[in-house]
């Protein structure tokens, strides 16, 4: 919870420090490491070792370490699964560590997989006593947190770029602001009009440079506008065409009285739409799933602080997060490998999408993990009707192409958020701890209450 909630302004090195630190910490471990598998899936991306690491590994970072090397502390890289020796320091083939590395006695290495390609690899080594198979679930709980919370940072350093440029260079994007004077017929423009209309002239002071590029509709429509009430505002999209190709333009603007005297003012901006529009693409890239296109954990964590926020300002109002897990999901991958799951998980997510309702919003928490939030007010009735309705029809068959019938089973646990001072991390805590008891139970519906 505590990385899910990790500040989008921080760097990548702070995050990956902190995971490895607390996985060094919940196995008891006294090192650790955390390093990217690059896109080559032959070399290593030697990233950060853990605090504890730090004060005796001298390791340098290296950003092609190749496999081919490595020893058998980066076999989940090759193998693809964790890893665990008991007594590393006894395996005769136990190969190589980067130079400087810290001795290793202990080792387990858990590997994070994105598309059929490894991406990351976290590792701990040197606890008192044997890695058990929970430190194996902590340490792989962690590395695909961390993964998920990464994706989410360049995300968001992606959106943050593109956003300074907008404010930072105005006439970068296309955009430039005016103000016409109906009156004397004069329009001044700013001195980005013309990364806006290609070949725009220096001092011009009417409409003239636009009308010359745009379509002879969309002229006559400009020209309708101008003569048309002084009152409210005024939204057009424009075509046009320059030496370049087509133009998209949008022109906004909205009157206004002058300072002296009973004329009016049009001011407003004129934009290349299309510009605008990679950026929205860019938004949202980061905050919906690839795979299914619903929106994601980032979304998820972002609407959920919002949602709290106004909850706390209406007292007695409520909703409820739906946290929906597909039972042994990872028995198809082994099965009928990965490119079945994903084609299960599609459907899987077009069949929530189709019984969630206008005030229900369902996102990819991750994995074969769904979240369905559920308008309130809710209460525990109304939110085991709909954890039902979800199972009645999500769960059962997928049919695939070719004929053959997965079967698809849930277990749900439900959160009911009231009014109460809690973090995002709480809530998402509380339906989790719900659906490993509806997990326990065999698949079925859990629900708890936080008030």
């Amino acid at each position: 919870m505590e990385l899910l909630s990790w500040p989008l302004d921080s760097s990548e090195v702070d995050l990956l420090t902190r995971s490895i630190d607390l996985a060094v910490e919940l196995t008891h471990s006294q090192i650790g490491y955390v390093h990217y598998v690059n896109p080559d899936q032959d070399s290593i991306e030697l990233c950060t070792w853990s605090t504890s690491t730090a004060d005796y590994c001298t390791a340098q970072y290296d950003r092609h370490y190749p496999i081919s090397q490595a020893g058998i502390w980066a076999d989940s890289a090759r193998l693809r699964v964790p890893q665990v020796h008991n007594d590393y320091s006894s395996v005769p083939a136990k190969r190589g560590l980067p130079a400087g590395h810290a001795p290793v006695l202990r080792h387990l290495g858990v590997p994070v997989l994105q598309a059929e390609a490894v991406c990351l690899l976290l590792g701990v080594g040197n606890s008192e006593s044997p890695y058990s198979q929970s430190d194996v679930q902590i340490a792989q709980t962690i590395a695909d947190t961390t993964w998920e919370v990464v994706k989410r940072l360049r995300q968001h350093a992606d959106v943050r770029a593109r956003l300074d440029l907008l404010q930072e260079r105005q006439h970068v994007v296309g955009l430039t602001t005016w103000e016409w004077d109906p009156f004397i017929n004069r329009v001044t423009w700013d001195s980005s009009a013309n990364s806006v209309v290609p070949g725009f002239p220096p001092h011009a002071d009417s409409w003239d440079p636009v009308r010359s590029i745009l379509d002879g509709p969309d002229s006559r429509r400009l020209d309708a506008v101008l003569r048309g009430p002084q009152d409210g505002a005024i939204a057009l999209e424009l075509t046009g065409h320059s030496e370049d190709g087509e133009v998209q333009l949008l022109l906004q603007g909205y009157w206004v009285d002058r300072w002296q005297g009973r004329d009016r003012l049009l001011r407003g901006t004129l934009l290349d739409v299309t510009l605008v529009s990679a950026f929205e693409q860019a938004h949202e890239a980061a905050t919906h799933d690839v795979l299914t296109g619903l929106p994601n954990r980032a979304w998820l964590v972002d609407e959920l602080d919002r949602r709290m926020g106004s909850a706390r300002h209406r007292a007695g109002d409520s909703f409820a997060v739906h946290f929906i897990d597909f039972d042994g999901f990872k028995a198809v991958n082994d099965t009928y490998g990965h490119m079945v799951g994903d084609e299960v998980l599609r459907a899987c997510a077009q069949r929530l999408q189709s019984v969630s309702r206008r005030q229900e919003s369902v996102a990819r928490f991750g994995g074969d993990e769904f979240v369905m939030i559920q308008d309130g007010p809710v209460t525990p009735q109304s939110a085991r009707a709909l954890a039902e309705r979800i199972r009645s029809s999500v769960a059962g068959d997928v049919v695939m192409p070719d004929g053959r019938q997965i079967p698809v089973g849930m277990s749900i646990g439900v959160a009911i958020c009231t009014a109460a001072d809690l973090s995002v991390s709480d809530l998402l805590r509380q339906a989790d701890i719900a659906l490993y008891e509806a997990k326990r139970d065999a698949g079925g519906v859990t629900v708890t209450g936080w008030s």
